[in-house]
């Protein structure tokens, strides 16, 4: 389910609520997983609206059960790893797009509304100023409203990129690298080219590919 908040919360049922609660519980007592200040705070905010409105429809007592894991096991290695690879090549597909919006924003969508220039070939008269002024205009509009659309499109993707982005900040510059080089690209390169062009031998790009997936996949609660 999406995350609770103030406003949502009553649209929420209690069962509903209560396996959100126990989600949350179980992310934030997991001492093994390593998140983003910034991430672990909106989880540690979001699990105190839920335990108040719990406590407000009478479910307090589930506050005090113990978490019961049945149903909530982490994905198997060879699981995570292929959706960490999944949400990484989507992440590099929504930088793409990010970009190439945001150049054209910037360039006040030029190459997609061509100038309006009255054609005056094969005419027995002169356009009017008045037409030339309403053509001129909606050309305005249009310009306006396509910017408007672009511009609400680079935020969602910024949301859509939010988790991955905080996920991504918790590597260290080898892991960095090892994303970058393995998935940030349209070769889909292999492994063995991988390491051919870091600074480090087989064992230790291994090790880094190893640390880099599992802390991606703990970043977005994936563990």
């Amino acid at each position: 389910m999406s995350v609770v908040t103030q406003k949502n919360v009553k649209e929420i049922s209690d069962r509903q609520l209560i396996e959100r609660y126990r989600k949350l519980q179980q992310y934030t007592d997991n001492r093994k997983a390593t998140f983003h200040p910034e991430v672990y705070s909106e989880m540690m905010f979001e699990l105190e609206i839920v335990k108040q409105n719990l406590m407000k429809r009478g479910k307090g007592e589930v506050l005090s059960q113990q978490l019961v894991l049945t149903g909530l096991e982490p994905p198997k290695k060879d699981e995570y790893e292929k959706i960490v690879i999944q949400k990484l090549r989507e992440y590099y597909r929504q930088t793409k797009l990010y970009e190439k919006l945001q150049v054209e924003y910037e360039k006040g969508i030029e190459l997609l509304f061509p100038k309006v220039t009255p054609s005056y070939a094969n005419r027995s008269a002169v356009t009017t100023n008045s037409e030339f002024q309403s053509r001129t205009e909606q050309a305005v509009i249009q310009q306006e409203e396509r910017k408007e659309y672009i511009l609400d499109e680079l935020r969602k993707l910024r949301e859509e990129m939010k988790d991955m982005d905080l996920a991504l900040f918790n590597l260290d510059d080898l892991e960095r690298m090892f994303i970058e080089k393995k998935h940030f690209n349209n070769r889909n390169p292999t492994d063995t080219e991988v390491i051919a062009d870091m600074p480090v031998e087989r064992t230790k790009y291994y090790e880094i590919r190893k640390s880099a997936y599992l802390i991606i996949a703990e970043s977005l609660r994936l563990l």
